[in-house]
């Protein structure tokens, strides 16, 4: 749902519960962190695989191929797990992603597509195809709306849902209902940054500079790095 403040506060709250809870490192890697915290939270795995499933080593071998971007692996490993749990929705999107990383981007859409067959009431398949139309070639910013209204019909409750669409009214130079989209998202979850700033990035384009830095001086509330927000509002000037 794209909500990876919310993710990695959740992931973390696992391995305090349980340091030995492998999939939570791996979990807890995809979560935006800094290249040395990625490493580190997968060392942690490594070293707590005895006595797990056979999904979670094949999880770690995958999540390990980022280390020294080893492209062919992470599409094998994947393909294995793909197989292995043909019933999983999510195991169709991890190989959608790693198609996706591999810039095939007809195969991720087919991975993510079955992935919504398998399971329609998830909404992590279209999610994924949100972000596909928007950001793979080809694009079609229309059928990423399409997706991202059936995620926020799927997660009314997601803030990370609500950011999402507006993305596709962004792409579309929609700003008012990208503004409208990440207002709602504040409303729904005002603690992180994310939703703040693109409303702030709505609001600058859109020529409304002071409220455009508010929305920036929120956000920055909410974000460990200072510096994002410092940024976007030297942009207003």
């Amino acid at each position: 749902l794209n909500d990876f403040q919310e993710a990695r506060t959740l992931f973390i709250k696992a391995i305090s519960q349980d340091p030995k809870l492998a999939l939570a490192y791996i979990y807890k890697s995809f979560t935006n962190e800094p290249p040395k915290e990625f490493a580190e939270d997968l060392n942690n795995a490594k070293a707590n695989l005895e006595g797990v499933s056979d999904y979670e080593k094949l999880y770690y071998d995958m999540a390990a191929t980022y280390l020294n971007s080893d492209w062919n692996k992470r599409l094998e490993v994947a393909q294995q797990i793909a197989t292995k749990y043909p019933d999983v929705a999510r195991a169709q999107i991890d190989l959608g992603v790693t198609y996706d990383g591999g810039n095939q981007s007809a195969k991720a859409r087919e991975c993510y597509q079955k992935a919504v067959e398998i399971n329609p009431k998830w909404a992590g398949g279209y999610a994924a195809l949100l972000n596909s139309y928007i950001f793979s070639d080809p694009k079609d910013f229309k059928k990423a709306e399409e997706n991202g209204l059936k995620v926020v019909e799927l997660a009314p409750t997601s803030s990370g849902a609500e950011i999402a669409l507006g993305d596709c009214y962004r792409a579309q130079n929609n700003l008012e209902k990208a503004r409208d989209a990440y207002g709602k998202a504040i409303t729904i979850n005002p603690n992180v940054s994310e939703p703040y700033y693109k409303k702030g990035h709505a609001n600058t384009f859109l020529g409304n500079y002071d409220e455009a830095r508010q929305n920036y001086t929120e956000g920055a509330n909410h974000d460990e790095n200072k510096f994002n927000a410092s940024q976007f509002i030297s942009n207003t000037y």
